[in-house]
């Protein structure tokens, strides 16, 4: 058994830890989830025609700050080690995986669709209406093919830090 001792952390800072830990992930999931949706709303948009109310809302000038949420959950993670008092730590391979797959995770953020959504963002702020450009299509995609990465290893992470292999 890779555990130095036997049984569940009984502490009640770990179970607080857990929560935050998995609140991270639901969190996330909604905020990428979100953004997904509102660039999609932006692709559909014919040449021309303005900027859908709720997709122009949503990327409005500035940072993409809710999404940055994905460093959360390796973060948690730590502190979850931390708190389990021995039961869980850097020789569980569970926990190697999990954070390797948030490395992932995060590298698709920050290389696809970090990067994509400020891109969307100057667009709108730019123009009221798309304009003829295949740009925001192509944004889009690489956006929501990063959203996609991101989501796969968000349910492989938890699958790995339920079954604990």
């Amino acid at each position: 058994m890779f555990f130095a001792s036997e049984g569940p952390p009984a502490s009640k800072l770990f179970d607080v830890m857990l929560i935050v830990h998995v609140g991270f992930v639901a969190v996330t999931l909604m905020v990428v989830g979100a953004l997904y949706l509102a660039a999609g709303s932006l692709a559909k948009t014919s040449e021309g025609s303005p900027w859908p109310a709720s997709g122009a809302r949503f990327f409005t000038p500035g940072r993409e700050i809710a999404g940055r949420l994905l460093y959360g959950i390796p973060a948690t993670g730590i502190l979850l080690l931390m708190t389990s008092e021995g039961h869980y730590g850097w020789k569980n391979p569970f926990v190697i995986i999990g954070l390797a797959l948030w490395l992932v995770g995060i590298a698709l953020g920050e290389g696809l669709v970090f990067p994509a959504a400020s891109s969307l963002r100057r667009m709108v702020a730019a123009s009221p209406d798309r304009g003829h450009a295949q740009e925001p299509r192509r944004l889009t995609r690489r956006l929501q093919w990063g959203i996609d990465g991101i989501v796969l290893v968000l349910v492989a992470g938890t699958i790995f830090m339920v079954a604990q292999p």
